[in-house]
């Protein structure tokens, strides 16, 4: 037989790391992790966020939009702008010309009528949508919650009509033009009419019922203070002296 030298036969390799006295060994691991995260799912655009805002007119959301020049009630605007223009320049050229003083007069009055008129047409339709909604001052005459064009154009016509009136009445006291001053009630009178024909108002709400049990309650009640007033009725049944 031969004999093998042990030292002729080749040192095993170490396949991991060297360990020390008292600590067990680590193991190897499996294979390579992959360095790379998982890609994470790209969030949804959040869309047209002025697309998805509501505008409200309740005073508890944002403000009203512009309104488009299709918006409800656009000739009630045109109208009042138009006779503006018509009674700032009659009031002018009488300002300007004494002798042209008759038209700026009829002018004036012919707006007060018509403002009156639109006064009235606005109340009656107030009334009528009073029935279903609740109506406030401030919305049927200041135009709260309408939209933000319509109300600086039919206050910018109610403006200018007062400035006209006063301005002419004064470079020219005591003459026709002291008639001037009923012009503006044209302006607010459109604009009461705008209000109640297109402005938004609450609903009104129902009237609140009391309970069942409580109505129960109070009808024992009320039998029970009758019976008190009666007093008791006497034992054989006779009526009480």
């Amino acid at each position: 037989m031969t004999s093998t030298d042990p030292a002729d036969e080749p040192a095993a390799q170490p396949t991991g790391k060297p360990t020390t006295a008292g600590e067990p060994a680590a193991a190897e691991p499996a294979g390579e992790l992959s360095a790379e995260p998982a890609a994470e799912p790209a969030a949804e655009p959040a869309g047209d966020l002025a697309a998805d805002i509501v505008h409200t007119d309740d005073g508890s959301g944002p403000p009203a939009p512009v309104a488009p020049s299709g918006a409800p009630g656009a000739g009630l605007v045109k109208a009042s702008w138009g006779a503006t223009v018509v009674f700032v320049v009659t009031a002018g050229v009488a300002a300007a010309v004494p002798d042209a003083g008759i038209p700026a007069l009829v002018v004036a009055l012919v707006l007060f009528a018509g403002g009156t008129a639109a006064f009235a047409g606005a109340l009656l339709r107030a009334a009528a949508r009073s029935r279903r909604e609740e109506l406030t001052m401030g919305r049927l005459f200041f135009l709260e919650g309408a939209p933000t064009a319509i109300r600086r154009q039919l206050f910018a016509a109610l403006a200018i009509e007062v400035v006209a009136a006063f301005v002419t009445a004064g470079l020219r006291p005591n003459s026709t033009l002291a008639f001037g001053v009923l012009a503006p009630v044209w302006g607010e009178g459109v604009a009461a009419l705008w209000a109640a024909s297109h402005g938004t108002f609450p609903s009104r709400r129902p009237p609140s019922r009391p309970a069942a049990g409580a109505t129960a309650a109070a009808s024992s009640a009320g039998g029970e203070v009758e019976g008190a007033i009666a007093g008791p009725e006497p034992p054989d049944g006779s009526a009480p002296s």
